[in-house]
């Protein structure tokens, strides 16, 4: 019987088997084929590279701009908030029509009267404008062509008195359960309609579960004398002296940055202490009142001008202020031309010209008009 011949299944050359081992063999791809991948794999990973690149371009561009806006902000909001307080007295008004008594030793840098509630400076980098301030030296250097304004007040923190006192020397009676945190050596004032106490806190100590006492006597030469200027009774109210200068230097990282002095406590540690960083320049410009009491226009301001230009501090009722905010990096490609709300001897704010800066960081400039509450009242 005849049969047909089996026939074996053909292979390709690029799938053989071995005849001994049975193993398959494949041949690779070619030279052209391999360069094609290559040229597409290293096309795909430049675009991959290219798009993870621009990415994190933007995250960084746009953290810093956020930044950028918080702080200054920040800045304006802390400036604002104590401008709008200067001269704050508690039940007595910072007007001139009532001196305040000081036995506080040493006493606030700054007076604590009308005059003083409130004021300003330039410096150009070498001088000052209009004078000196009396803690220029604990300021360290600051920088060229920008401004200073100090700035005192009485912070309110619950210090209503409970009781009476019989005579000067004795301590003063406030509720415990007040905010204030006084300590020994800190500056408070006590103020009633009609008169007004400077003095340093000798010591506290508890009368009872609702009662603080505070102390003021002449221990330590804290004050010149255990008397106030009067007695106080309960019409009256404690509050803790706030008396701050702000100012423009270098900060930790090199770059200009707004600072703060308390000028009741001695330079040195933590004071002065930086508070915002990247504020490159502050200028400001004082709102002057010059109408009289009681005639129409009293407490608006008549015209804006620089601290060497102001008449007389106690008519200065609201303040224009700008601020010119910078990155802490150099996000952009080239220097970006930029103008800065510059003071001037004018009346108004006016804008300065274009400038050109050596890096390629990002400016702002952040502005506002501050009203002061306790300034242009009957």
């Amino acid at each position: 019987m005849n049969h047909a011949p089996i026939m074996k299944p053909l292979l390709s050359k690029a799938s053989q088997v071995h005849p001994a081992a049975g193993i398959t063999k494949s041949a690779g791809f070619s030279l052209a084929e391999l360069m094609i991948a290559m040229v597409i794999g290293v096309t795909l990973m430049g675009g991959v590279l290219q798009v993870a690149v621009t990415s994190k371009t933007s995250h960084v561009v746009g953290e810093e701009l956020t930044r950028l806006q918080e702080s200054g902000r920040f800045a304006v909001d802390v400036l604002t908030d104590g401008i709008r307080e200067a001269g704050y007295l508690g039940f007595a008004i910072a007007d001139g029509s009532i001196t305040p008594n000081v036995t506080a030793n040493p006493a606030p840098a700054y007076p604590f009267d009308s005059a003083n509630m409130l004021r300003g400076y330039s410096w150009n980098g070498s001088s000052w404008s209009p004078s000196t301030p009396a803690i220029s030296t604990d300021l360290g250097t600051l920088v060229a062509n920008t401004d200073l304004i100090s700035i005192q007040h009485g912070g309110s923190c619950g210090g209503q008195l409970i009781a009476s006192q019989s005579q000067s020397n004795n301590p003063i009676k406030i509720n415990q359960g007040n905010t204030c945190n006084i300590g020994p050596g800190d500056v408070v004032v006590i103020s009633d309609y009609t008169n007004t106490d400077i003095f340093r806190v000798t010591s506290t100590n508890n009368s009872g579960a609702a009662m603080l006492n505070v102390v003021h006597t002449v221990a330590g030469g804290a004050n010149t004398t255990n008397n106030l200027g009067s007695t106080y009774g309960t019409d009256s109210e404690l509050l803790k002296v706030r008396s701050s200068t702000y100012f423009i230097r270098n900060g930790a990282n090199g770059s200009p940055a707004l600072w703060r002095f308390s000028n009741n406590i001695a330079a040195g540690g933590t004071n002065p202490e930086e508070l915002v960083e990247g504020v490159e320049d502050m200028e400001i410009l004082y709102g002057e009142d010059t109408d009289a009491t009681g005639t129409t226009g009293y407490g608006t301001a008549n015209q804006y001008v620089d601290a060497a230009s102001v008449g007389s501090w106690a008519n200065v009722v609201s303040v224009r202020l700008a601020l010119l905010m910078k990155t802490s990096s150099d996000i952009l490609d080239n220097p970006q031309d930029y103008t800065f709300l510059a003071n001037t001897a004018s009346t108004t704010v006016a804008a300065a010209t274009a400038v050109t800066p050596t890096d390629n960081a990002v400016r702002r400039t952040f502005s506002t008009t501050v009203q002061i509450r306790n300034r242009g009242l009957e």
